[in-house]
């Protein structure tokens, strides 16, 4: 039942609707809306109908704070509905994160474990149950818009009423924390960005995935059938399963061995042994063209818009299993697609690049990166408040060399620089890896795999590395000692990592990785003021975050993106960035020279 002249000025009102479909460059939008107060007062509106000036008073207004679960998607779908999204958006999402980030994150989800209501079923026990009637009858399957009205609004004010108890429960405790409120707010502030991102999403050069498609095709084919030749008969190249048996019955070793005895085949260790017998090289070049097809170049063709990709942003994302808060995307995933492919074989080398090759800007546009310097290596030397490496990043020292030299003396160093370069950089190389490996929680075993070492010389590296740094050790044991006490481990933000105790050694990954990813957020807010000069972001990848430009503007967009984004003041080293240009697509990427 409505209120009289619902809702009042300055309430906080519950928003969710319905959609035809989830994607709005297909057509889809909301064919209803449900709105509740704080009181408990519901109304149900839908286009065209008169309570739907309701909805557009409520949500374009700064009055007015909206709740919503996932807000993203609310604020999108509005904008594509020709309205002007307005003032706060809560998120009960956003809240569920900071409180722990490893329950479940959608409505059901929460509802069940909190609440115990399992309602969230009902719809989709209904579309179930009417797939195949409703198939034969109208020739598609049906969606939210074709479920009966009683049983879709009794649906919709349930999902408003658990919504607002969420917000409820844990508003007022993340109010309590003054770090963790900040929090919130940025991660509510930054839906609208990350809307505009995918809004804007990237232009494909669909004539380029043809060729390529042309190209690379019957080159697979070809491939797969030298395989087939190779071990005599066809087999399924995609089972895990047959294509171990194989390595088995061809005596190939790849060092490690599944629970069944069989021989483990992930791409990595592949690639790895390519050069030990022909048919590992066929084996790894047809995977890596059928990743390059199957997974980018043929879905770009497909599932492009006027010939724009629209990628869909997820900014409370896993890292190797661990929950750092860290951007990710699907549809496509810009955090998988290679730069390159690692190795020796000048065949995987030039096939590396063919994807980010098709990415383009805009005519009269280019696209500027700005990519934090060695960011998990700083963060950690500030947490650590490792002096010598303090002293040797602000005095400009590259970072992973100056760690060689503690490690293994300035004077090998030096020399090796002067007599053999290559050895120089794989020394820098194993220092690198060395405290990476720490950071990630990487294991003796992993580590000297990932260098080719023995156990031993990687743990002397290890030992001789925390005998150079010494605050190192004590800070990485507190780190985990706190989490075995308190249940979590907390940033410089005030941001909660809820590490599971079986994985205490990725708590010191959570806080390193967690504190570039608050980072990131917070440069994508600052980033609006370059719009001024057109910049607008269209990717965040790991540490870069990348914006399309007017060409004529990306000088100037370089110095002020510069100045706007690095840190030289809140911690104990400068947060510096690195900026390339790319003027004909992604992959052909430079460093930016100031004029």
């Amino acid at each position: 039942m409505s209120k009289l002249n619902f809702p009042n000025k300055n309430d906080k009102v519950v928003v969710d609707f319905e959609t035809n479909g989830l994607y709005p460059y297909d057509g889809s939008r909301p064919f209803i809306v449900g709105m509740e107060d704080e009181s408990g007062h519901v109304v149900m509106a839908r286009p065209y109908e008169k309570k739907w000036n309701t909805f557009k008073r409520i949500i374009q207004s700064e009055e007015y704070e909206k709740i919503c679960h996932n807000a993203k998607y609310e604020i999108k779908m509005t904008k594509h509905s020709g309205l002007i999204p307005k003032g706060k958006f809560h998120d009960t999402m956003a809240l569920a994160v900071l409180i722990n980030e490893y329950q479940p994150l959608n409505l059901g989800g929460l509802s069940a474990k909190h609440f115990k209501d399992f309602s969230k079923d009902m719809v989709q026990n209904w579309l179930k149950a009417n797939k195949r009637a409703f198939r034969k009858e109208n020739d598609r399957d049906p969606n939210y818009s074709d479920v009966p009205k009683d049983l879709l609004e009794k649906y919709l004010e349930g999902d408003l009423d658990k919504t607002l108890k969420l917000f409820w429960m844990w508003y007022p405790v993340i109010c309590k924390n003054k770090k963790l409120k900040a929090l919130y707010d940025m991660e509510t502030n930054l839906a609208f960005d990350i809307v505009d991102m995918e809004d804007r999403g990237v232009l494909i050069d669909i004539q380029k995935c043809k060729e390529l498609i042309k190209t690379l095709k019957p080159k697979q084919e070809q491939l797969k059938q030298e395989i087939y030749d190779e071990v005599g008969f066809k087999f399924n190249l995609a089972s895990p399963a047959q294509l171990g048996k194989i390595l088995d019955q061809l005596g190939i070793d790849t060092g490690e061995k599944t629970a069944s005895g069989m021989p483990k085949t992930s791409y990595d260790l592949l690639k790895d042994l390519m050069d030990i017998h022909p048919f590992i090289k066929k084996f790894v070049t047809w995977r890596t063209i059928q990743k390059m097809l199957s997974t980018y170049i043929i879905p770009f063709t497909q599932e492009n818009y006027a010939g724009t990709i629209h990628p869909n942003y997820w900014q409370y994302g896993k890292d190797k299993a661990i929950v750092t808060g860290r951007f990710s995307s699907t549809d496509p995933s810009f955090h998988t697609i290679p730069s390159r492919v690692k190795g020796d074989n000048p065949e995987l080398v030039k096939l590396g690049g063919i994807v980010k090759q098709v990415i383009i800007p805009r005519p009269g546009y280019a696209f500027i990166f700005f990519d934090f310097k060695q960011i998990e290596m700083r963060l950690f030397v500030h947490y650590i408040h490792d002096k010598h490496g303090i002293k040797d990043i602000r005095e400009g020292r590259e970072i992973y060399r100056a760690l060689a030299c503690r490690i293994f003396g300035q004077k090998f160093m030096d020399d090796l620089k002067e007599t053999n370069p290559d050895e120089h950089e794989r020394y820098r190389d194993i220092a690198k890896q060395t405290a990476l490996s720490l950071i990630y929680g990487m294991g003796v075993g992993s580590f000297a795999k990932r260098l080719k070492l023995t156990k031993q010389e990687a743990t002397k590296h290890k030992r001789e590395f925390f005998r150079q740094l010494p605050s190192a050790e004590p800070w990485i044991r507190d780190v985990q000692k706190t989490l075995y006490t308190k249940g979590y481990v907390e940033d410089m933000f005030g941001r909660h990592y809820h590490v599971p105790n079986e994985m205490a050694y990725k708590a010191v990954n959570a806080i390193c990785q967690g504190t570039a990813a608050t980072l990131m957020k917070r440069t994508i807010i600052k980033a609006r003021a370059l719009r001024k000069y057109g910049a607008y972001p269209f990717l965040t990848l790991h540490d870069e975050i990348g914006l399309e430009v007017p060409i004529e503007n990306l000088d100037i967009v370089a110095v002020e993106g510069k100045k706007l984004i690095e840190d030289r003041e809140h911690f104990s080293v400068p947060l510096e960035v690195d900026v390339e240009v790319a003027y004909e697509n992604w992959k052909d990427k430079i460093k930016w020279k100031p004029k």
